[in-house]
Parts: structure tokens; C-alpha cells; sequence
């Protein structure tokens, strides 16, 4: 396990893995944020009913310009890739990811305008979702956020560059 030690309400060591832990709650509003300049990937830990929301952003907080990533949204019942928060569906997943009873591992990546969303620790394998932005920018930040009826516990590992 490799991790990154950053600022957190809870940081954990063993021995050369750091993980950064932190809760979200039912907000709507991606209230944790967190440098990613230089990633092209992260992995997490989630632990939620549903509606787990990840944001990639230019610059932090700029709405405008960003990656919305749903995971288990719907009710837990699909994830979606979108190019702006609350905007259309790009693409599509069908499938309840999310448990409120343990934590799911997920990880995304983005390369030259290519976003992709899956599952486990390995990034690149069990991919359940991609788009290829035509008009792509690079991610310097990345928020999390649940909502609709939802709170999280969330496990953060370092960045990647792959």
C-alpha cells in the first residue's frame, strides 16, 4: 500500500502507506478538497449508501470547469460522468456500487481528456465508465461531496501518476 500524508481530520500510518480518512455529509456541496497538481489518478475508499460524488477541478472550486464523477448516485442504482456539476450525463453506468455496511474501493483516472471511473485498487483494471473529452483540462484539485440522504466515510490513497 502507498498513500500520501496530507492535512485531514485523521491521518493513519502503517509503514509505508498513509491513508487520509474524513467523513462528508449530507450537504449537496463538495465541502473536502484537496490538491491533486501533478496526479492522473486517484484511488478511495467509500463507505456510503449512496450518491458518493467526486469533482476534478481547474482551480479550486470553480464549478464551471470540472469533471463531476457520481458514484452510486440515483438511489445506488447508477454512476455518471459529467463535464460540469449537476449537468448532463456524458455517460453511464447501471449497477449499485455503494455499501453503507463497508467500505468500496473506486479509483479514476484522467489522461489527455480521457476520464475513467472503476473499481478496486489497480488503476486502469475493472473500468465501469470512460469519456474522452474533446476540449480537455488538467485537474489541480479534487473535491468530495454526498447528498440526497447520504453521508460518507471516505479513505483517501496518493495521487498517481501513471
Amino acid at each position: 500500500c502507498t498513500g500520501i500524508s496530507v492535512e485531514s481530520a485523521a491521518n493513519t500510518s502503517s509503514g509505508n502507506c498513509t491513508t487520509q480518512t474524513f467523513s462528508t455529509q449530507d450537504t449537496e456541496s463538495f465541502d473536502v478538497m484537496r490538491s491533486i497538481v501533478g496526479a492522473t489518478a486517484i484511488v478511495f475508499g467509500v463507505q456510503a449508501s449512496n450518491d458518493a460524488n467526486i469533482g476534478l477541478y481547474s482551480s479550486k472550486g470553480v464549478v464551471s470547469e470540472m469533471y463531476h464523477l457520481v458514484y452510486g448516485g440515483w438511489d445506488n442504482t447508477k454512476s455518471v460522468l459529467r463535464r460540469c456539476n449537476q449537468c448532463t450525463n456524458l455517460a453511464e453506468y447501471s449497477a449499485s456500487i455503494l455499501s453503507d455496511a463497508e467500505e468500496r474501493i473506486f479509483w479514476a483516472d484522467w489522461t489527455n481528456g480521457l476520464i475513467r471511473m472503476g473499481t478496486g485498487t489497480e488503476v486502469g483494471y475493472n473500468m465501469f465508465l470512460s469519456w474522452q473529452d474533446a476540449d480537455p483540462f488538467v485537474p489541480e484539485y479534487v473535491g468530495f461531496m454526498t447528498g440526497w440522504g447520504a453521508d460518507a466515510t471516505w479513505s483517501l490513497y496518493r495521487p498517481l501518476t501513471i
